[in-house]
């Protein structure tokens, strides 16, 4: 019976971090000043500036969202999104096998025949390791920034990349091509926006003393605060149902 029980309260957390996951990019608790800077990097992207960069990198601590912000972007863009994770991709060749296969792809087709152009995630850069670390960051650039034929300066696609820092000494050449974004923990008003949501589309309450606990001990971090919420959720539907 309590193994059921766990199974119900394990599937109910993947449930509630995807139902409470951002769906649009203005859902996001991204200020003004750092939407402007993507908007700015898309722009110049598209617009084939003389001075834009492919790569935007968003760091910052784990579990603040920086993958879902990624998609949200890119999403909103209405980019047809391939996701890699670069601790996969751990040398050259197999960079080239999953970059410079994508790098081909320049556009897809949607669901409504729509042609869209692609784009690339890149999550943990900063997953890149062994002795072949510069290397491994020079042929993702080579890869992004120059026609695979004639060599010339070219961005294939905009690509985003997430970390948890940017100290890495192997970032430091990627950074000359990349638009920087610091993303910052959410603040206490935030996290409460969250709580009340949830609380209110789950029909239960919780006093104010819970709700500063919960902020307390997530640490800014969302997905924590979406599984605190849940575990009190589902020990009050428990207690309920033992009633």
């Amino acid at each position: 019976m309590n193994e059921n029980i766990k199974m119900n309260e394990n599937i109910n957390n993947i449930y509630w971090l995807e139902k409470y996951r951002p769906k649009q990019l203005s859902n996001y608790y991204m200020s003004k000043i750092q939407l402007n800077v993507v908007k700015e990097w898309i722009k110049d992207f598209r617009n084939h500036t003389e001075d834009a960069k492919p790569f935007l990198i968003l760091h910052g601590s784990p579990g603040i969202g920086k993958t879902t912000l990624a998609h949200l972007i890119l999403e909103h863009y209405n980019y047809e999104i391939i996701e890699c994770n670069a601790s996969d991709t751990r040398t050259k060749k197999t960079i080239q096998e999953t970059l410079g296969q994508i790098s081909k792809v320049s556009v897809c087709m949607d669901d409504n025949n729509t042609f869209k152009q692609t784009a690339i995630v890149m999550d943990e850069i900063d997953g890149l390791n062994g002795s072949c670390e510069y290397n491994s960051i020079q042929e993702i650039i080579d890869i992004i920034t120059k026609d695979k034929d004639t060599k010339k300066k070219i961005n294939i696609c905009p690509v985003i990349c997430t970390c948890n820092s940017i100290k890495h000494k192997k970032l430091q050449l990627l950074m000359k091509y990349s638009v920087v974004l610091n993303i910052n923990k959410p603040s206490n008003k935030d996290c409460l926006k969250l709580i009340n949501k949830i609380c209110c589309e789950e029909n239960f309450e919780i006093t104010e003393k819970l709700k500063d606990q919960i902020i307390e001990n997530a640490f800014g971090d969302y997905r924590q605060i979406i599984l605190l919420l849940n575990d009190f959720y589902n020990k009050k539907s428990n207690t309920n149902n033992d009633e």
